[in-house]
């Protein structure tokens, strides 16, 4: 759990490993739930403490991408809870998109459960190939096993591969959708803003 929290921190990598590391070591079901309390307890953790601070970080200096920016520009309005949901489904890193929702002014109550439903299918995914590197162990060290096993291995890393770049594909667009949909909005509500 401790770790969770640190990992939810910016410039703290290794959010991917906890995740196969519950899994590996207590299986599919308790690692799931020890994933879900964790990392949701150091997204909470890492939250009040952004929200906190956020008027002493140096904020441009930390998102230097266009779609960090977007993000946070966007974060504040209707499609907040969207934009969080989709953007936990991609490859951002963990630390960077809790300071872009730590410094913004979104709903705490939407932040959580967007990141909560966001969250979860990357969790189970993970937490599941964790989970069998422990079966695959047992089945490796038999000798009239190991071919099976092998294969077995590699096509669930295929399978798990190809479903998370699915689920990151998917997002990826909605959120770009989203964004584009969000900055039109504020284009036509404000044309003074135009330049």
């Amino acid at each position: 759990m401790g770790l969770f929290t640190v990992v939810s921190f910016p410039v703290v990598v290794g959010y991917f490993v906890l995740l196969i590391t519950a899994g590996y070591l207590f299986g599919c079901l308790r690692g799931l739930l020890t994933v879900i309390l964790g990392a949701n307890l150091g997204v909470a953790i890492a939250h009040a403490t952004i929200r906190s601070c956020r008027h002493r970080i140096p904020v441009h200096r930390l998102i230097k991408n266009d779609t960090g920016r977007a993000i946070l520009r966007v974060i504040s309005g209707q499609k907040a809870f969207r934009v969080v949901l989709l953007t936990r489904l991609t490859p951002i890193p963990f630390g960077l998109q809790n300071v872009i929702f730590g410094v913004s002014s979104i709903n705490s109550k939407d932040y959580h459960l967007a990141s909560l439903m966001g969250l979860l299918p990357a969790q189970a995914i993970n937490v599941y190939l964790g989970s069998t590197l422990r079966s695959m162990h047992e089945v490796l060290n038999d000798n009239h096993t190991k071919v099976t096993g092998y294969l077995s291995f590699a096509f669930e890393v295929v399978c798990g591969v190809v479903l998370m770049l699915w689920v990151v594909q998917k997002a990826r667009k909605e959120l770009s959708e989203s964004l584009l949909s969000a900055d039109y909005d504020n284009e036509s509500k404000h044309p003074e803003l135009q330049v």
